[in-house]
């Protein structure tokens, strides 16, 4: 069975910068499961990955724009104390998933002068060049469930 739209890949992966430092692995996290098509990998690598089966290795380098992206000046805003819940610590570096022109994204805290927070949604590996190895460990076909969701299910309907 070939990764396709809608198919669940495992795969083993080791994601490098270019001077060679290791960002993330499976040897560190374990394997990583995904629904193709679904934007959970980074672009260049979700289509360089379509048409591999079980058993097939890819090895490759990414530029920024099939990587992460360019870095985007429109993506450093300002907000308030009153955009965040009640109770959350804030602090220059606060990672947090937000709503950013229709999409979910990471943003830093990178600044604060007092009620004012300057917020980074540009992904924090934006602008580098990224070496990717990835071995397809299985491919099978999403559940409904899984396809509903937007996510791989490990087997029970816990997430």
């Amino acid at each position: 069975m070939k990764i396709e739209k809608n198919r669940v890949a495992t795969i083993e992966y080791e994601l490098k910068a270019v001077d060679g430092e290791i960002l993330d692995s499976s040897d560190e996290n374990g394997a990583l499961s995904y629904i193709q098509g679904s934007g959970f990998l980074f672009p260049g690598l979700e289509k360089a990955l379509e048409g591999l089966k079980k058993g097939d290795k890819l090895e490759r380098v990414f530029l920024p724009a099939d990587a992460y992206g360019e870095y985007d000046d429109s993506l450093v805003f300002k907000v308030t104390r009153s955009d965040f819940e009640d109770g959350i610590e804030l602090y220059e570096g606060l990672e947090f998933q937000a709503e950013v022109a229709d999409e979910s994204r990471v943003c830093t805290i990178i600044g604060i002068e007092g009620d004012q927070f300057t917020v980074d949604a540009n992904h924090p590996l934006c602008d580098e060049k990224l070496e990717v190895k990835v071995s397809i460990l299985d491919v099978r076909e999403a559940t409904a469930v899984e396809l509903d969701h937007g996510h791989v299910h490990d087997g029970s309907e816990e997430h």
